[in-house]
């Protein structure tokens, strides 16, 4: 019964855990994020020589794509779908970095050209000479314990992996971010909570065993 109780613990990532209830620097911390939005990210980064080609740019809309539908995500920040303001007929407006796939290697080179000329994305969204490139993942409110968190990060890694694998250069892909460290630590704390507590109890057992022997 203990080592069932072990294996279903759940795991609070959130930062409500780390402060009493009614503390001010909490208050202050929820309305920052009531004007700003959540601050829980998931950093998807992509790593390769191949990312600007019409194929990758390609994938990487579908990936951006598949991601804002995911459950939990509030919304997601990529190369494809990016609004910068640009100098239009009445004035500035907003307007999409990539308005259009590159369909050949030229449009394709130009995309890159202009991303690492914008000293907003290089670095930023995008590095080491179009190297590597990010894509920022939004999770909503409600996703807040390891298990949600959990759920999510095996949605967007099962895109990546079906979106990615069949190009001909397939990047290097990694995910970083809070929802991946507490992932992490509750793996760690479930695998150290399976391993303590049957030995615990062990020596519960024994300890009564030696104790009320004589009974």
């Amino acid at each position: 019964l203990a080592v069932k109780s072990a294996g279903s613990v759940v795991f609070d990532g959130s930062v409500e855990v780390w402060f009493l209830e009614g503390d001010e620097d909490m208050k202050v911390y929820n309305e920052f994020r009531r004007k700003f939005g959540q601050d829980e990210f998931i950093v998807v980064g992509f790593f390769g020589d191949h990312l600007f080609d019409p194929e990758s740019v390609e994938a990487l809309q579908q990936f951006t794509d598949e991601a804002e539908q995911v459950d939990g995500v509030q919304g997601v920040t990529s190369l494809t779908n990016l609004q910068l303001l640009e100098k239009g007929e009445s004035g500035l407006e907003l307007a999409k970095l990539l308005k259009q796939l590159p369909g050949d290697e030229e449009e394709a080179s130009q995309f890159k050209s202009d991303v690492l000329a914008n000293p907003l994305l290089s670095p930023g969204l995008v590095g080491e000479g179009g190297r590597a490139v990010c894509v920022m993942v939004a999770l909503d409110g409600n996703v807040k314990d390891a298990n949600q968190q959990g759920a999510l990060l095996d949605q967007l890694r099962a895109s990546t992996d079906r979106i990615f694998s069949s190009l001909v250069s397939p990047p290097r892909i990694r995910f970083g971010g809070t929802p991946v460290v507490n992932e992490g630590m509750f793996e760690f704390a479930q695998r150290d909570l399976m391993t303590t507590v049957p030995i615990a109890v062990l020596l519960v057992v024994i300890a009564s065993l030696l104790l009320f022997r004589h009974w």
